[in-house]
């Protein structure tokens, strides 16, 4: 059988099925070739191709983890359940890099809260209030809460 080695088909144009075999073998014989030829070609296909796929998913996946945060908890207690330690107040802040990047940004109200309580010594937190700021910069913007409030010292485990 006479063969145009460029496209790997018998010359008369027709493929058979008995040729299958033939036109995978052409088609190793091609890959090799370029390997052999460039082997640096042969690696940074590879890498093009499947690597940088892991790599944007494993981008994906830490962006969107970002995008996660904890409620901040505010309960209701009677007045017999707890005795009033005193005011405080804390800040925590958060960024975010060129508009979409958040660094530290959906924990800043659970982490305001928890420097508050803690400065006093205390379970939780009741009569509380949020104010937020923000601030901007070429590439990122900055938001920071104040929480405040009357911090309280359970009488019962809760």
């Amino acid at each position: 059988m006479v063969c145009d080695i460029t496209d790997g088909r018998p010359a008369n144009g027709f493929i058979e099925m008995n040729d299958a075999r033939y036109q995978l073998a052409i088609i190793f014989a091609k890959v090799r070739a370029a390997r052999e030829m460039d082997p640096g070609r042969f690696l940074m296909e590879f890498f093009v191709k499947y690597l940088s796929k892991v790599v944007a998913a494993a981008l994906f996946g830490v962006v969107l983890a970002g995008c996660t945060g904890a409620p901040m908890k505010s309960a209701h207690y009677d007045s017999n359940q707890y005795t009033v330690v005193g005011h405080s107040e804390a800040s925590a802040t958060g960024l975010l890099l060129f508009g979409i990047i958040p660094i530290r940004q959906n924990s800043r109200f659970v982490r305001a809260q928890d420097a508050a309580i803690k400065a006093k010594g205390g379970d939780a937190m009741i009569n509380t209030q949020v104010q937020e700021n923000w601030f901007w910069a070429w590439a990122l913007t900055g938001y920071t809460t104040t929480i405040s409030g009357d911090v309280v010292k359970l009488k019962t485990a809760q």
